[in-house]
């Protein structure tokens, strides 16, 4: 009752704005610099706990909301593309998360940095990713993480990541992997694909 009050009486963009600064009272109260995160380098006393499938402690950051699977990423890119590339590069990046994102857009090793998301809410750009508006050629790298198991139509989606592309780019393509025969997610509901990878934020 609540919960459809709640999502009634607000927009989707409107309850990420508040889901944010909730967060940002919560860090005021656990000051510290115990753990830092890679992606915002801001410090805190813990991370939270996060996890559907039972609770990981330490997990969750703060200030970005970026979890383990984020910073790992961030550190490759940090380390083995950006600081190795011999000019600002040009980066598409879907299904963006906050901590992630802040961290590309103020690299100075990135020239141009596309947000993109089929749900215009939660990305600058609104983007199917089986119907790019984008030119060939386009990008030198594209990141797509826990993206592709929700399009029906995946493969349409890596031909048109092959289309923008530009020759010698590089695309980071990072989703679920089950022990076992290959299961075609997109055709779960939103909660079992949910329940199956995991985490909904990264």
């Amino acid at each position: 009752m609540i919960k459809s009050l709640y999502r009634k009486l607000l927009s989707e963009k409107q309850r990420i704005a508040l889901h944010y600064a909730l967060y940002k009272i919560e860090a005021a109260f656990l000051k510290g610099d115990r753990y830092e995160c890679c992606c915002c380098g801001k410090s805190s006393r813990r991370f939270l706990s996060h996890g559907d499938k039972g609770p990981r402690k330490n997990i969750k950051c703060l200030h970005c909301l970026s979890l383990e699977r984020t910073r790992i990423l961030c550190m490759y890119l940090r380390n083995e593309i950006l600081d190795k590339t011999e000019r600002p590069i040009s980066i598409l990046h879907f299904a963006p998360v906050k901590g992630l994102k802040d961290f590309l857009k103020s690299s100075p090793h990135v020239s141009v940095y596309h947000d993109a998301d089929i749900n215009p809410n939660v990305a600058t750009y609104q983007c199917d990713i089986t119907q790019m508006p984008y030119a060939d050629n386009t990008f030198d790298l594209i990141i797509c993480s826990h993206v592709l198991y929700c399009v029906p139509e995946d493969e349409k989606g890596m031909q048109e990541i092959h289309r923008v592309l530009k020759p010698g780019g590089r695309a980071l393509l990072v989703d679920t992997w089950l022990d076992g025969p290959t299961q075609d997610l997109s055709q779960l509901p939103a909660s079992e694909r949910k329940a199956i990878s995991g985490d909904a934020t990264s």
